[in-house]
């Protein structure tokens, strides 16, 4: 299959740079954050249960305010929501870093929560716009972008951490944050461009955004649960040393970014449906070979491998789902995220689960079961090529 491509006009190619400045932005946040977590646990002295507890406020409040910023992407355009909801999240990243008590952590984290969440909605809705305007896929380079943004920072703040206080760790990604935000806002879309597209109040997500969003719940349930757990699979089961399992993180979201700055192209020749059956496929088979080798250099590069393949899987998602309800875009993707961002929490914890009662490795293995399931309802993804 293979979709139309049109050569974009200069006002486009800056509107795609604009964009992948906001999910630049999201990884420099995401990035700064993840690195912060041990010091916090450190800082509040308090048990890991209690910390894990608070440590879901930050999804919490993202999956509360999804849903309406759906509604305001419809109301006010995605251009301004990026602009509200970047700058929020920027001032929001300051917060955790000097929380004194466990109760204010969890409040500031559902308040950074809730802010990246409506940048996710916001910016996917307008990188979806800007990907319909130019007739061919894009989605998959900004998510990777994303990710190669959030290695950065977290490579930044090992280099920072100890050298100096955290706090000054946060207002350097604010600072940088600002920069890009800057730079890249004056050449998002106009409001206009996705601004008053549903008429009405609130409509309920159609079923084929359920099913959208059923996909993107299983998708990143095993992408963040294996991103929580191979280190650890690494150390436990295989006795791996601290070096070699301080790359697991590293490994699996380098190889993801890499495959969604690769997937576009590949995406526009085959067309979304063969490209999530291969990939989950792929995905499965790689997972399932890392927690079934013996060789802890081999585990950790099929590790990788699965998220090579993973890694292109959720934007085609995003995108469906915002090419599911045309006459309401944001809300399409509202859904998607929403359902991605509830199994982005419950994949690690199950796992956990799972493993208290078999094992880590029993359990990896039937997280590796679930991308057959993807794979089999691959057929979903055709509307993310309706442009």
């Amino acid at each position: 299959m293979n979709l139309a491509v049109e050569q974009p006009n200069r006002d486009l190619v800056w509107s795609r740079a604009a964009v992948t400045g906001y999910f630049a932005i999201f990884g420099l946040i995401f990035g700064a954050w993840i690195t912060h977590i041990r010091l916090a646990k450190e800082r509040l002295q308090t048990s890991a249960s209690e910390f894990g507890l608070a440590l879901l406020a930050m999804a919490l409040g993202a999956v509360v305010t999804m849903p309406a910023v759906g509604l305001a992407v419809n109301r006010f355009g995605s251009a301004l929501v990026c602009l509200v909801a970047a700058m929020l999240a920027l001032v929001f990243l300051i917060l955790p870093f000097q929380s004194g008590s466990l109760t204010a952590f969890a409040f500031n984290l559902a308040l950074l929560g809730a802010a990246l969440g409506s940048l996710d909605v916001g910016m996917n809705a307008h990188g979806l716009l800007v990907e319909n305007k130019m007739k061919r896929p894009v989605m998959s380079a900004f998510h990777g972008i994303y990710g190669f943004a959030a290695l950065f920072s977290a490579a930044m703040a090992a280099v920072l951490i100890g050298r100096v206080p955290e706090l000054y760790h946060a207002g350097l990604t604010l600072a940088l944050g600002v920069f890009i935000l800057v730079v890249s806002h004056k050449h998002m879309l106009p409001a206009d461009a996705d601004r008053g597209q549903a008429k009405g109040g609130i409509s309920l997500p159609t079923r084929h955004t359920i099913w959208l969003g059923v996909l993107c719940f299983l998708v990143l349930m095993v992408e963040n649960a294996t991103v929580d757990w191979a280190g650890i699979y690494l150390r436990t089961e295989g006795r791996a040393s601290t070096q070699l399992t301080s790359l697991s993180f590293a490994c699996f979201a380098g190889f993801l970014a890499l495959s969604r700055l690769l997937a576009d192209r590949v995406r526009a020749k085959f067309g979304s449906p063969r490209i999530i059956m291969v990939c989950a496929i792929m995905t499965a088979v790689f997972l399932g070979l890392a927690v079934t080798v013996s060789n802890n250099l081999l585990a950790l590069l099929f590790f990788g491998l699965s998220g090579f393949f993973i890694g292109p899987i959720a934007p085609v998602f995003f995108a469906g789902g915002g090419r599911a309800e045309p006459d309401n875009p944001g809300a399409g993707i509202s859904a998607a995220t929403t359902f991605g961002y509830l199994g982005s929490v419950c994949g690690p914890p199950i796992v956990g689960f799972v493993a208290d009662a078999t094992s880590l490795g029993t359990s990896l293995l039937l997280m590796a079961a679930v991308p057959f399931v993807i794979a089999a309802l691959a057929g979903n993804s055709r509307v993310a090529d309706h442009y």
